[in-house]
């Protein structure tokens, strides 16, 4: 299965915007065979798998219900080609032929299916968009011919096919787009997974778009081809070899999540200043290595920010513009410590990962400012003790400070984190001295969960 769990939550997404409940019940078993129906999900769902040939099909289904089929669902069978009239008689709003080895859509195979308004030709042999046979489907919204083998889209590829509003073309081979392909009122676009160097002018303008996924292709620049897609809200061009985007963001002041994670960017200075309603940011696995002090200045509703993977060795004082920031991602780099006026107006933050860098203590003010955080991983650093670095963390549920260099915690290290449940301390040259013992006492009757405890104390009965 080509098709990714992320193509999947889409399309679950996007059908159920496209159509609604139908009052549809599900008949006897042995009326359905090979195929069965379920109630488990709402609406109802027909599903025929292992089916050698459409016309078994068509002998089970055909003429049976006087309302549409909610969900027809025909995977890993024998269906090489769809042939004319080949659901004129089968009517359903939402069809999906998944793993059947596709390769023939016929021009008139939709003709009749004028309740279909969601179909997905997915992981099959599909050449070229079935361009005549879509436009017999007038009340289409939702398109996915994920998993083909399609190479070029050109202006005709869905002309005619003017309800389309859900794109899905991920996990293809598509090379080329031609400008004009995608109609201005598509509302998303999931083209991830081909091998697209360019957008080549085909999503300029389209002003109704709201999200666009173009991640794992081989984008090289976006410069100006994002222009006027004044209600993007999700753009992911993660995974692609882009070395900059400087002003090819401008236009997009709706934008709420942004990926470009994967990438090859080293340089993030004034790309985000039109973007102030971004709330998700991931810049991991990039080659970051400064974040210059006006970076984040207008993107003042960020929650999550990702960073990790790059090479920022001190972070100054260019996040502390991110006062809404409640997860901050910053493993894999080359930290040596956080400092307090780094971070000090995070006073939102509850989840900070400072994993895998080259940390060899923590500030013993920096928890008095961030106070809310839950989630604090500290693993494969350089720790040799805590002291006071997290006192006043009373939210700290997980700790986690494995794989450092501690070999022992000072018996007032986590006596004020009262709420925390688990602590990871594996991978530490432990020694089992009085005061490690007394820590290891007082959490055991806190009952805190311990993963990697010194094997010289072992955990109290029951636990």
């Amino acid at each position: 299965m080509k098709a990714t769990l992320g193509a999947a939550c889409f399309l679950a997404f996007v059908a159920a915007v496209t159509c609604q409940k139908a009052l549809f019940r599900c008949p006897p078993a042995d009326q359905l065979l090979p195929c069965v129906c379920s109630n488990q999900r709402l609406p109802a769902e027909i599903r025929c798998e292992s089916v050698d040939g459409l016309d078994v099909i068509q002998k089970s289904l055909a003429n049976k219900w006087s309302v549409p089929v909610p969900w027809l669902n025909l995977s890993n069978s024998n269906l090489p080609a769809l042939t004319p009239g080949s659901f004129a008689n089968i009517s359903a709003e939402r069809l999906i032929i998944n793993g059947s080895n596709l390769r023939f859509v016929s021009d008139n195979a939709f003709v009749g299916a004028v309740s279909l308004q969601y179909l997905a030709l997915t992981d099959d042999r599909l050449h070229e968009v079935p361009t005549e046979a879509l436009k017999k489907v007038p009340r289409l919204k939702t398109l996915s011919l994920a998993g083909n083998l399609l190479s070029k889209l050109d202006k005709s590829s869905f002309a005619g096919v003017s309800n389309l509003r859900f794109l899905v073309l991920s996990d293809n081979r598509i090379s080329t787009l031609e400008p004009g392909v995608f109609s201005t009122k598509v509302r998303a676009i999931n083209i991830a997974r081909n091998r697209l160097s360019s957008f080549n002018g085909s999503v300029r303008h389209l002003t109704s778009l709201d999200w666009l996924y173009a991640g794992g292709n081989e984008l090289q620049s976006i410069t100006g081809e994002l222009d006027g897609l004044l209600n993007l809200k999700t753009l992911d061009l993660s995974a692609n070899q882009l070395t900059s985007v400087d002003g090819a963001l401008k236009d997009l002041r709706a934008l709420q999540t942004l990926s470009l994670a994967y990438n090859w960017i080293e340089k993030i200075d004034n790309i985000f200043s039109s973007l102030t309603h971004l709330q998700y940011v991931n810049l991991s696995n990039n080659h970051i290595s400064t974040i210059p002090e006006r970076s984040f200045r207008n993107l003042t509703e960020i929650q999550k920010l990702d960073l990790s993977g790059n090479f920022i060795s001190e972070l100054g004082t260019g996040l502390n513009y991110l006062k809404r920031l409640t997860t901050l991602n910053l493993s894999r780099n080359s930290l040596t410590g956080v400092r307090l006026e780094e971070i000090k107006w995070l006073k939102d933050l509850e989840e900070l990962d400072l994993s895998r860098n080259q940390i060899a203590t923590v500030d013993g003010m920096f928890s008095h400012h961030v106070s809310k955080i839950h989630n604090l991983r500290l693993s494969d650093n350089l720790l040799k003790n805590i002291h006071s670095g997290i006192h006043f963390l009373h939210d700290l549920s997980r700790l986690d400070i494995s794989y450092n260099s501690l070999e022992t915690l000072d018996k007032r290290d986590l006596t004020k984190n009262r709420r925390l449940q688990r602590l990871d301390m594996t991978g530490n040259p432990w020694q089992c001295d009085h005061s490690l013992v007394r820590v290891l006492q007082d959490l055991d009757t806190r009952m805190v969960r311990i993963q990697g405890r010194p094997v010289c104390f072992p955990p109290p009965d029951g636990q």
